[in-house]
């Protein structure tokens, strides 16, 4: 992995506060305003299906993220897990995942979280709270 710092397509992006992310299979979104749309059309169309099983990319990253982070049912992870939900995987639905991230678990994690997702080069992520899509860039040298 290269470094990186996180910025979002349209402004500047804090990443030490409690979001919720908001992950799916795509190509990369033209705007933040396309993102939105996207996201606004996928969550309705979610509410008019039955669940779907998580598609494997999604699959791939929740083992991913998992691996670094377990589930709040695993004894040992309940104190630092960054997750709100357990099982992280029954958040998704098909190529979409939205989950939320403790306030704690976004302060101290959040930056791997997100690093994580980005090394999944074929995924989107967006942070509903702010309408944006988070993005990688190298660091400037």
């Amino acid at each position: 992995m290269y470094p990186c710092r996180w910025m979002v397509v349209g402004g500047l992006y804090d990443l030490h506060m409690s979001f919720d992310l908001a992950v799916w299979v795509g190509s990369a979104p033209t705007s933040d305003a396309a993102a939105t749309e996207e996201f606004i059309r996928r969550r309705q169309v979610i509410g008019q299906r039955p669940k779907a099983p998580p598609a494997p990319q999604i699959r791939n990253l929740v083992e991913d993220l998992l691996a670094r982070f377990p589930d709040l049912d695993d004894d040992d992870a309940a104190e630092t897990s960054p997750w709100s939900t357990s099982p992280l995987i029954d958040e998704a639905i098909g190529d979409f995942i939205y989950f939320p991230m403790t306030f704690s678990g976004t302060r101290d994690h959040g930056d791997a979280v997100i690093e994580i997702i980005a090394s999944h080069r074929e995924l989107i992520c967006f942070d509903p709270q702010s309408n944006s899509i988070l993005t990688p860039r190298p660091l400037d040298r």
